[in-house]
């Protein structure tokens, strides 16, 4: 009989972060008057808040919520979702874990995206009018986290791995029961290495960098083929 592995896909230092810092002052009043906001409630985001951000550490970093939208819809609108297979977590570069419902609809709209993000962080859990908890937001770190879901295996994607095949990828989802799989949910750089030091595996698919999408994309088709869900 076919195994039934367990995923959990989590986006690894993810560039979702409200705004917690004071660098410019001007511009600063100038956002939270046209929102109608505290500033500290705003979501950070390079393409409105480029000025804001050029002292940041690790700046390159930083600053994408539409990566994390992207994700989110790809993993779960997928059929390793839809069919029961998935969990799916956004751990931010601030140490919060994100859990999410599999059947919580992610918005398209990325305003509308970025509204829910803020009110996450604000209330901490979003309910359903049934009061089913569909987001929540907590402090923890990636390996704390991954002690409390106790995967049989934790797999890096990162294109410092050692690369591997297809075909080497789905035997080793068929041989473990849970498998935790770490993406980047970020554009630019490397994981810290406190984070590298979680994983069992550091794989790569490709001997380049590939964007999170590309990356998420493939891992999620292999996962559906070991599984024969496109059959």
């Amino acid at each position: 009989m076919l195994k039934k592995p367990h995923f959990s896909i989590i986006l690894v230092e993810s560039a979702l972060e409200r705004i917690d810092f004071l660098s410019n002052r001007k511009f600063l009043r100038k956002i939270q008057a046209d929102r109608h906001k505290a500033l500290e409630k705003t979501i950070l985001d390079v393409s409105i808040h480029n000025h804001l951000m050029q002292n940041l550490s690790e700046k390159n970093k930083r600053g994408r919520p539409d990566i994390i939208q992207t994700a989110l819809l790809l993993a779960l609108g997928s059929r390793l979702n839809k069919e029961g297979y998935l969990r799916v977590y956004v751990h931010t570069r601030n140490n919060e874990i994100i859990s999410l419902d599999p059947q919580v609809r992610i918005p398209r709209n990325y305003n509308r995206f970025i509204g829910l993000m803020e009110q996450l962080f604000e209330i901490k859990n979003i309910a359903s009018e049934s009061h089913q908890i569909l987001l929540s937001i907590k402090p923890q770190t990636l390996e704390d986290f991954i002690q409390s879901i106790k995967p049989t295996l934790t797999i890096l994607f990162s294109e410092s791995g050692s690369v591997w095949k297809r075909t080497q990828l789905q035997q080793t989802f068929l041989d473990h029961s849970h498998i935790a799989i770490l993406v980047g949910g970020f554009p630019h750089g490397d994981f810290s290495s406190k984070n590298l030091a979680v994983a069992d595996l550091n794989i790569s698919i490709y001997p380049q960098a590939l964007d999170t999408l590309v990356a998420l994309s493939y891992i999620v088709s292999t996962a559906e083929q070991s599984l024969r869900i496109d059959e």
